[in-house]
């Protein structure tokens, strides 16, 4: 009985010992198939943190080129409407050169004028009475179309001066719209987070 109680004890300790190694090489198998578990998921995170990343620039580089053509656009709209400000501007100053140089010599030919017709009054030999009265038949005629072109040219001052007017607030819009998306990227590149 004492060697059964010997051999009980041995036993039931061989088999604590047996379920304690048991136990514990259970737990560490558990422990290595929880950090290969954490460590895949981990993984998959990381993957999906990269790819979410890539798509990130990938949306940053559409955009981007986006904005380079909207700039591009806008930039040459900006640079064809100057040069029709510009063309306007030009024409205009002719015109204004061309209107003071005929306000300027209306009344020098109307002088002129004047002085043939007094001429053609006192002249008393008929064939060079003749000659003044055609020149200044010629001189009236003359001071007409001067009187004529300056209308038209003053015509033609104030409908240029409406159009400049119009081109001038189209090339003012959209030096404005410039701005406005010019501001508007610089905003966006501020949101972006590092």
């Amino acid at each position: 009985m004492l060697f059964s109680l010997r051999h009980t004890r041995v036993t039931l300790l061989f088999a604590i010992l047996c379920l304690g190694l048991t136990t514990t090489a259970g737990a560490q198998e558990v422990h290595d198939n929880g950090s290969k578990a954490t460590a895949a998921e981990d993984d998959r995170q990381v993957i999906r943190a990269l790819l979410l990343e890539v798509r990130q620039l990938r949306l940053a580089l559409v955009r981007a080129n986006v904005h380079s053509v909207r700039t591009q656009t806008l930039m040459e709209r900006v640079k064809n409407q100057q040069a029709r400000v510009d063309r306007f501007a030009r024409e205009l100053t002719e015109v204004r050169m061309s209107l003071a140089e005929a306000t300027l010599n209306r009344p020098r030919m109307l002088d002129r004028l004047k002085e043939l017709e007094t001429r053609v009054n006192n002249e008393s030999d008929q064939l060079l009475r003749a000659n003044l009265d055609a020149e200044c038949k010629e001189f009236k005629f003359n001071v007409e179309q001067l009187t004529d072109t300056a209308e038209q040219l003053r015509l033609r001052e104030a409908e240029l001066n409406r159009v400049q007017n119009e081109e001038m607030a189209k090339l003012s819009d959209l030096n404005a719209q410039f701005e406005t998306m010019m501001r508007e990227y610089e905003a966006e590149v501020v949101s972006i987070k590092p």
